[in-house]
């Protein structure tokens, strides 16, 4: 499962990557033809802001929950003298970790289907853009991160370790 992980991971990051060099060349573009030709590109603003910045975020979600870069509570139960409590408490963090996840999941499915159902989107130089698909991908990016927990999860009860996200990810790094 951890290979499996590690090149859906890889993937979600090459898009988020493509997704900034576009923002990049994109916002570049823009700020070249605003001063030095005296016009702006039409929509790039919104394009960036509506799709380019929310693909580069949240794809990069997995890998960065993963990569173990997101705040914990780890001077608290390094306190705890007895391991079995210390694992009782991680494990406990981590399945209250998932089951939020879980619900922000549902909940982005929910908004990503009523986006498309609506027709959802903005409308910039006299054109139409709709956003259910980038709503659709910010939600694929939740449930990957929320498989990621199920699977820490599942470590944390079988691990013999105290900490399953406590061990070096430097391994897999892409």
């Amino acid at each position: 499962m951890e290979s499996l992980i590690k090149k859906i991971n890889k993937v979600f990051v090459f898009l988020a990557g493509l997704s900034l060099i576009s923002l990049m060349f994109l916002i570049t573009a823009g700020v070249i033809t605003r001063y030095i030709f005296g016009f702006s590109i039409p929509t790039s603003y919104e394009i960036v802001e509506q799709y380019l910045m929310p693909l580069t975020i949240f794809l990069a979600l997995g890998y960065s929950y993963k990569s173990g870069i997101f705040p914990r509570i780890d001077s608290f139960v390094e306190k705890v003298k007895s391991y079995k409590t210390r694992k009782i408490i991680n494990v406990s963090i981590l399945v209250i970790e998932t089951l939020l996840f879980i619900y922000i999941t549902y909940n982005m499915f929910s908004f990503a289907f009523y986006s498309f159902d609506t027709g959802m989107g903005f409308r910039s130089n006299g054109i139409n853009f709709q956003l259910y698909g980038v709503h659709f991908i910010t939600a694929v990016s939740f449930l990957w991160v929320t498989v990621i927990m199920i699977h820490q999860c599942y470590k944390g009860f079988i691990d013999k370790d105290v900490d399953v996200l406590e061990k070096s990810e430097e391994k897999n790094v892409i």
